[in-house]
């Protein structure tokens, strides 16, 4: 068993402050690096942060990032970079995967970091591309605060382009780059008949990214109806089928609250009878047929709870 771990980073646009300034980490990286190598860890993902790198529009500040990505070349820790972290964009980018522009954008962002390093092999190139596009565009939870499914389907559309695209780009510049997808691992439950049909809708919709960004998606597919229903432009789903991107290791967050169960009154409550990660993590090796990690976890509490989940 291999272990690796990773810094949080999320930009908050409406509060203008990152993670990575409230862990600290932005002053103390070269302290948290040297625990990781300290502690056996030769791999770890890690954070590109955008909205600090390109604070206008063209102009790079590659300063912080340089002295990092200096010091993991030299302690041999091999990153997996994460370019995009929920809503880590530059806050020039006015309504964030709403903007129009924003696949044109995160390319050329893409490929100037991955110029400035070509030594980096390993990408994340958008972590939890559906999660993050249904908070922003179907719960309204974050930025920039849309709700319904007419929102939420043009914000996954220029994610999952630009997810393609820079694949594409990297395999061009980037000799042996590996692509490592991130998304959460879920599954959902019905507790009586009135629910099956919406947690049969639930357990297709957990695909839906990763079967967009594949090509998987045609008029066969459980949720091509839902797709037409609210304003996905059918045509956009062959440039999918004939721009895919791949998958060499799929990672899944698995979290206390990623097994629902679901009743006929529209309660909804955390499962319990959960599978568990590696039950749910079979949904997905079975159906897309590549390696797994787990790639986030958590659980709050104590310490010997957390040690007892993990």
């Amino acid at each position: 068993m291999r272990y690796l771990s990773g810094f949080e980073s999320t930009f908050m646009p409406q509060a203008e402050v990152d993670v990575l300034a409230l862990t600290r980490h932005l002053h103390l990286w070269r302290d948290d690096l040297q625990l990781a190598k300290d502690s056996g860890l030769d791999c770890l993902r890690y954070p590109v942060p955008w909205h600090r790198i390109e604070v206008q529009p063209g102009v790079y500040e590659w300063g912080w990032m340089d002295e990092v990505m200096g010091y993991l070349q030299e302690s041999r820790i091999d990153p997996i970079v994460d370019l995009v972290h929920h809503t880590s964009f530059p806050l020039w980018m006015e309504n964030g995967f709403a903007h129009p522009d924003f696949c044109r954008l995160e390319e050329t962002f893409a490929q100037a970091f991955a110029e400035r390093y070509p030594w980096v092999r390993q990408y994340t190139i958008f972590n939890e591309p559906f999660v993050t596009t249904l908070l922003c565009g179907h719960e309204g939870v974050w930025y920039p605060y849309c709700k319904g499914p007419w929102n939420l389907f043009p914000m996954m559309a220029r994610v999952g382009q630009a997810i393609c695209n820079i694949s594409r780009m990297l395999d061009r510049i980037v000799p042996g780059a590996r692509f490592i997808h991130v998304e959460t691992c879920e599954h959902h439950q019905p507790l009586d008949p009135e629910s099956e049909g919406w947690v049969e809708h639930m357990n297709d919709r957990r695909f839906l990214m990763h079967d967009l960004v594949l090509g998987r998606i045609d008029e066969n597919h459980p949720l091509f109806g839902y797709l037409g229903k609210y304003g996905f432009p059918l045509d956009l789903l062959t440039w999918f089928r004939e721009n895919p991107t791949r998958i060499d290791v799929l990672g899944l967050d698995y979290y206390a609250h990623s097994e629902h169960q679901y009743h006929k009154s529209g309660g909804i409550v955390p499962s319990t009878t959960p599978r568990g990660f590696a039950a749910v993590a079979r949904d997905y090796i079975e159906r897309y047929q590549v390696p797994v990690m787990l790639s986030e976890t958590n659980i709050r509490g104590f310490v010997s709870d957390r040690l007892s989940w993990l």
